[in-house]
């Protein structure tokens, strides 16, 4: 233990061993870099893309456990001067993993021309070749080649009861979103809008029942592929490390590279192409923290236009938006319907609703839940039930306009 403590290999045999597990260590971590970037945005976002955040963090736990071990067997005390490497190096190069991890691996450089993100000092990001197991675009605002995979946009719900806590239970949803459909989901604050979509999402259990995309259930479907199928925009964004506004849009790309596998030339250009969608090219080279609330909402929009899943979960997209910003994500959102994708939007603007969603599902807070054609479910004494509010409405220029009344 004192030759291990002290680093003296007078008496240590076989070092060799241990430094062929350092580079096998090494070796094994470079690929994870992509991976860690977008756990970086946090654990449900990192889910939501594709990652296994569970998995990874035991992955790196071990990983890391060993290497130390292994570099303290090799070198003493001294061997900790490492711990201390990765922080200099992120002075230099940014936060992306992809570069520092290779820096740490003797003998092995970072691939040329491999894209950055996120953090990398506002560094743009560059086309690198080879193909992989990726989805180009397949709708006509996404200017790409069509799709190898085939599209998988048929979200339903079989006796699901979400699990909402202080809650004992709801009514059984069985629900069909069906490829060209836009569902707006309404409620009052605490009726389970937000759990509903994580649950469809795959990031939380349900108390009962299950959720499907096209006919298969998502415990059957790995995080990657999920990620590659059902794409979700959520209420809240959490940035854990400094990154570019493009950066932060390739990671919408996540899902469809492999672990060694670097952002094609058609990868930037889907990234680019969601900016522009958004209004957010002359962002590109911003900070995210720099941005305003609205900016950061159109920018997570942009990063699931990226990521060009089959079925679009949007809680509260129009968040923090003006007036001409609001109308224009809801029309994107319509127009992924209109090419194929299933929608479903959690919705506080009755007039949102009215406007843009062909079918809504009502959630009440005590767990009941009623759904169907959004004619039949916007009629002012069933909304007023919902919110307890008294409402007035009236048409205008075709469109059912709602006003609360005091």
């Amino acid at each position: 233990m004192l030759y291990w403590l002290m680093g003296d290999l007078a008496h240590a045999r076989g070092p060799g061993v241990a430094l062929g597990l350092l580079a096998l260590v090494c070796l094994l971590v470079v690929p994870l870099g992509r991976s860690l970037n977008v756990l970086a945005r946090g654990g449900l976002q990192a889910a939501a893309l594709g990652v296994a955040v569970r998995r990874l963090e035991w992955l790196i736990y071990l990983l890391a456990s060993l290497v130390t071990a292994v570099a303290v067997t090799t070198a003493g005390s001294i061997g900790f001067v490492g711990l201390v490497v990765p922080h200099m190096l992120r002075l230099v190069l940014g936060n992306d993993q992809r570069l520092i991890l290779p820096c740490l691996c003797p003998g092995r450089r970072h691939p040329a021309g491999a894209g950055r993100y996120p953090g990398t000092n506002g560094h743009r990001p560059r086309a690198a070749s080879g193909g992989g197991d990726h989805r180009l675009a397949r709708r006509a605002d996404l200017p790409l080649s069509a799709a190898s995979e085939p599209l998988m946009s048929r979200l339903e719900t079989q006796g699901l009861v979400i699990d909402v806590p202080g809650r004992d239970g709801g009514d059984p949803l069985d629900l069909a979103v069906l490829p060209g459909q836009v569902w707006g989901v309404l409620g009052p604050n605490g009726a389970g809008k937000t759990t509903l979509l994580h649950t469809l999402a795959g990031l939380r259990t349900p108390r009962r029942g299950r959720v499907e995309v096209d006919g298969v259930p998502l415990s059957r479907l790995g995080r990657r592929r999920l990620a590659q199928c059902l794409g979700l925009v959520f209420q809240e964004h959490h940035d854990g490390f400094p990154a570019t506004v493009e950066e932060t849009a390739l990671i919408g790309r996540h899902p469809w590279l492999s672990p060694w596998q670097m952002e094609t030339a058609e990868d930037l250009a889907l990234a680019h192409h969601a900016l522009a969608r958004l209004d957010l090219v002359a962002l590109g080279g911003r900070q995210v923290a720099t941005l305003s609330g609205g900016e950061r909402q159109r920018l997570a929009i942009a990063t699931l236009l990226a990521q060009s899943p089959g079925v679009w979960l949007a809680d509260e997209p129009t968040n923090h938006l003006d007036l001409h910003h609001q109308v224009a994500v809801m029309r994107l959102l319509a127009e992924q319907a209109a090419g194929g994708s299933a929608v479903m939007i959690c919705l506080h603007d009755l007039n949102l609703a009215a406007r843009w969603c062909d079918h809504l599902l009502l959630l009440y807070p005590n767990g009941e839940a009623c759904w169907g054609p959004a004619a039949s479910m916007l009629v002012p004494e069933v909304l007023e039930r919902l919110y307890g509010q008294r409402l007035a409405s009236a048409e205008v220029e075709g469109s059912r306009v709602f006003v609360a009344v005091p």
